[in-house]
């Protein structure tokens, strides 16, 4: 019986060891197949996952590129606002070079369309505030002037021209104001001592206005210079106001001699 159960122990072990030991390739097969198995499930997720990355970087791309174009669209238009504001300045200056009273009217309308395309610059303010004040409609160009002098208070013509705004207004403290305003931006304007000289003759103060414009004679310093044609014309009435008829005519004629025609009128 123990013979008979070795045997087939024996047997046994020696059959199911010469199942693998006689197939080998069967063991190897098998092995392969789970490594196969193995690698195809591995090679799926990266895919799975490369798919989704890959996904996130087109996404990326794509809002990229959407907002760039963007961008460049926008750089575009503000290219073209800009050129178009250029070129309706440039027409508004040759129409200014044919005389300052020649097409006054369409010149502020053109200041009025490039400020549109450009905007409130100092360019714009600056020359519309002055056509503003040339043509008479001294509400609009008072608002425009003051919108300059609040951006640019630097501005040499909007400053200038603030005094000459207010200069009528009843409530003489806004010509004060206006004159102080525009010679602590600008002190050596001369827009500024010409108004604060007209200012003094306004209120009687003749000496102090007749000091005041004879320090503007040959003025060398200001970016804005008053031609002395204008200013012999003011030295004549705030002498004649303070008593002197004899310097009266002695500036009236030099006025005259300079080329203005109002002071010849008056010989």
């Amino acid at each position: 019986m123990k013979v008979l159960f070795l045997c087939l122990l024996t047997g046994f072990v020696s059959f199911f060891a010469g199942r693998y030991s006689v197939n080998p390739n069967h063991a190897v097969a098998i092995e392969e197949e789970v490594e196969v198995s193995l690698g195809d499930e591995l090679v799926e997720s990266e895919v799975e996952d490369y798919a989704v990355s890959d996904l996130e970087v087109i996404k990326k791309v794509e809002d990229s590129v959407v907002k760039n174009s963007a961008d460049v669209s926008k750089k575009k238009e503000a290219y073209e606002r800009k050129k178009r504001g250029k070129e309706v300045l440039q027409k508004a200056y040759d129409l200014m070079s044919n005389g300052p009273d020649d097409n006054m009217v369409l010149v502020t309308e053109l200041f009025k369309e490039a400020r549109e395309y450009l905007g409130d610059t100092q360019e714009v303010l600056s020359n519309l505030s002055n056509n503003l004040l040339m043509q008479g409609e001294l509400k609009e160009a008072l608002k425009v002037t003051k919108e300059c002098v609040a951006n640019f208070p630097k501005d040499n013509l909007c400053n200038g021209n603030l005094i000459n705004i207010e200069f009528d207004n009843p409530d003489i403290s806004k010509l004060e104001e206006s004159i102080e305003t525009c010679l602590e931006n600008t002190p050596k304007n001369s827009m500024c001592h010409m108004g604060q000289a007209s200012y003094f003759m306004k209120v009687g103060k003749h000496k102090e206005a007749i000091d005041k414009y004879e320090s503007l004679l040959n003025q060398e310093s200001s970016q804005i210079k008053i031609q002395n044609k204008f200013i012999y014309d003011a030295l004549s009435f705030a002498y004649r106001n303070n008593g002197n008829e004899k310097i009266y005519l002695s500036y009236t004629q030099k006025s005259c001699d300079s080329g203005n025609k109002r002071a010849c009128d008056r010989l």
